[in-house]
């Protein structure tokens, strides 16, 4: 029901997009102004390279085209930002690829747990052939085009209670995301998922709400988690890409002279960020050390990918993305 309101909120949008809003965005004798917008905070990468891309942008254009950042969910959560764009009611937005598991659920197969465990996996999965047919998709269907993909990095547990093996992880209370792929692999783990917005992860943790949350090392170092739960497991278990989106009917009113714009200014973000991202988890382990925090490896995490593998055929098979599933295994790192 839920693609079916997309689908038919989408057409309503490229009606009225065909009514005027691509002619006047063409016809406009002004700098072009986009907006973009995020959930990130202003200290995070993510926050950073967005500014970085824009900047890029206005510099590359001499000024003609000006990307104006929104960060800290100030003009809406995921959700919300990645519906508007579809609708041509949003320029940009950056998004977690397992978000788009409403639109085309194939993408969030490289974001169940354990698959991806590797960066050089994931530049190969996420800049294949295979990625770019859902990208063109994407644009296609739902008016959402990807320009790039920005690694978020993998994410690990932190908790107030010392995790040790697989069977420790049972009936502890976890923050997570209302994303399938978490509540799932929350339950195959034995533990107890609690559905939290990412706003408010840190008070439910503070409170008791939640013993513990996952997210990437650098997240529980800048988002202070470390002061809630001492303990930071190191699973690896998700591997998070962010796709930096525009909105297709805008991108479609963009002369061919500015597309190139962009994307000589997403690339070049997009480089500098996975760079980053790659050399930087050793950083923050030992800045999370330095808090007192104790850096947990399960004694048992090589059995991780066992309990998930069974959840990755199924998903491939409800979703017809076998063969998607069979090029990313033959992507992993030994």
């Amino acid at each position: 029901m839920k693609k079916v309101v997309i689908v038919l909120m989408l057409f309503l949008a490229s009606m009225a997009c065909f009514a005027g809003g691509a002619s006047e965005t063409a016809a406009q004798s002004g700098p072009i102004e986009i907006k973009l917008a995020h959930e990130n905070s202003v200290d995070q990468p993510i926050h950073r390279y967005s500014q970085m891309f824009a900047d890029k942008v206005n510099e590359y254009s001499d000024g003609r085209i000006n990307v104006t950042v929104y960060p800290a969910g100030q003009l809406g959560n995921m959700t919300d930002l990645t519906t508007n764009v579809s609708l041509g009611i949003m320029d940009m937005c950056i998004i977690d690829n397992a978000n788009l598991i409403d639109y085309i659920p194939a993408y969030s197969l490289p974001s169940l747990p354990m698959m991806i465990n590797s960066y050089e996996q994931a530049e190969k999965v996420f800049d294949s052939d295979y990625a770019d047919a859902l990208t063109e998709r994407m644009a296609d269907e739902y008016n959402i085009r990807i320009l790039d993909w920005w690694w978020n990095g993998f994410r690990n547990m932190c908790c107030k209670k010392p995790i040790r093996q697989i069977a420790d992880f049972q009936g502890v209370k976890f923050r997570s995301p209302g994303l399938d792929n978490y509540l799932e692999m929350f339950e195959l783990l034995k533990a107890s998922p609690t559905v939290i917005p990412w706003g408010d992860t840190y008070s439910g943790m503070q409170t008791g709400i939640v013993d513990g949350m996952e997210t990437t090392t650098e997240a529980i170092y800048s988002q202070s988690f470390y002061n809630l739960g001492k303990y930071v497991i190191m699973t690896r278990h998700i591997f998070t890409a962010n796709a930096p989106v525009i909105s297709e009917s805008l991108w479609d009113s963009l002369s061919e002279e500015d597309q190139q714009i962009i994307q000589r200014a997403m690339d070049e973000a997009t480089a500098a960020l996975r760079e980053e991202v790659k050399n930087s988890e050793d950083h923050y382990i030992e800045l999370l050390e330095e808090q007192d925090c104790e850096i947990i490896e399960l004694s048992d995490g090589d059995k991780l990918v066992d309990i998930f593998t069974p959840y990755w055929a199924e998903f491939a098979a409800q979703n017809d993305a076998e063969d998607f599933l069979d090029f990313i295994i033959s992507c992993r790192s030994e």
